[in-house]
């Protein structure tokens, strides 16, 4: 008998990956976990001669690249300090940060809080919600990474995060080749939204403004129009690729067309 034909399965992966791309990492409120020493340890010391981190103006702190980074290159692989499940009360995550090195305490009480008020200190809750990462875990549900949470925003970013559940570590991929003294950076909410509503969920959910490249230089009428068109074809895709195989890698195409024009490298859309 002949073979069955594979364009359908071509199509729904990229379905699956939009899929992914919903669950993508976000910072949320959280719980926590004692982190292994020796795998901070191990971590510090591969990355110390890929990036550094320095203040930046209106931003606090950044995390800059020390030298060029290939596309695909690992920049970073985290034990987080703190790992927690969504049902986690706050008197069980302070239990478990009061576990935690001193040198992990300070590291985790040096993040920014969004949540506090001006000039209010710092609370563990508030880092907490401001800094951690939803991660796709069979253990915990939100981890924080002290090191990794030094990355800032863009809507362009030339970095992703993936979460290894076998090592049971947080890991920065270069989504883009990287040149010595760019700013490394991910994201915190959905890049594929057009700039007001960017700024929006930026304001809301982090507490601040962007001003990343793209949303420096202003309103951009043509890059808002594009961003619609990935948001319709992300979601005619998932609804009609997987039944029109021909038509949904047309789609694709047309997706990837949207994204390289966009500035969005991210190798898992």
């Amino acid at each position: 008998a002949a073979a069955a034909p594979a364009a359908p399965a071509a199509v729904l992966c990229p379905v699956l990956l939009l899929q992914i791309r919903r669950r993508r990492i976000s910072r949320h409120s959280a719980g926590l976990m004692t982190r292994n020493s020796s795998a901070s340890s191990n971590a510090s010391s591969s990355s110390s001669s890929t990036f550094r981190i320095e203040p930046v103006e209106g931003k606090g702190l950044g995390v800059f690249a020390e030298r060029s980074i290939a596309c695909g290159e690992l920049i970073i692989a985290e034990a987080p300090a703190l790992a927690f499940s969504n049902g986690d009360t706050a008197e069980l995550k302070q239990q478990q940060f009061d576990h935690l090195p001193r040198h992990e305490r300070d590291a985790v009480m040096g993040l920014y809080d969004n949540v506090a008020a001006a000039n209010a200190e710092a609370t563990l809750e508030g880092i907490i919600q401001t800094n951690s990462y939803a991660c796709d875990s069979d253990n915990f549900d939100m981890v924080v990474c002290p090191t990794i949470s030094r990355f800032n925003h863009s809507c362009a970013p030339n970095c992703e995060l993936s979460w290894d559940d076998e090592l049971k570590e947080e890991h920065v991929y270069a989504a883009t080749a990287i040149e010595p003294g760019e700013e490394l950076c991910t994201y915190f909410i959905d890049i594929v939204a057009v700039a007001a509503e960017r700024q929006q969920a930026a304001r809301q959910r982090q507490g601040f403004e962007c001003r990343c490249w793209l949303c420096s230089q202003g309103p951009n009428p043509v890059s808002d129009q594009r961003r619609n068109q990935l948001q319709q074809l992300e979601e005619q895709l998932a609804m009609e690729g997987a039944d029109d195989p021909e038509r949904g890698l047309e789609m694709i195409r047309d997706l990837l067309r949207l994204y390289d024009a966009e500035g969005i490298h991210l190798q898992s859309l």
